[in-house]
């Protein structure tokens, strides 16, 4: 569950989408368990709606990963 104490996430999704884009953040999401995506999740403040916490399925907790990475990595760009 998400109360408490999380572990770390496995790795930086910020990094992983910087590195490889959304195809290199996929492939290191796809061999996660649920337990270590909700830890990502929780380690990087991604459940800005509260939704994710009831999510029980990869697909989704890695649908909230790339989209937030994504958000957070490229905002700004019209002005760079």
């Amino acid at each position: 569950m998400w109360c408490g104490e999380r572990a770390p996430g496995p790795f930086d999704p910020f990094t992983a989408f910087r590195d490889g884009g959304e195809t290199g953040l996929r492939e290191k999401l796809a061999p996660l368990d649920v337990e270590q995506l909700e830890d990502i999740v929780a380690e990087h403040a991604m459940d800005y709606d509260r939704l994710a916490v009831r999510w029980r399925t990869p697909k989704k907790l890695q649908g909230r990963i790339i989209e937030r990475a994504e958000a957070l990595t490229t905002t700004g760009d019209p002005f760079r």
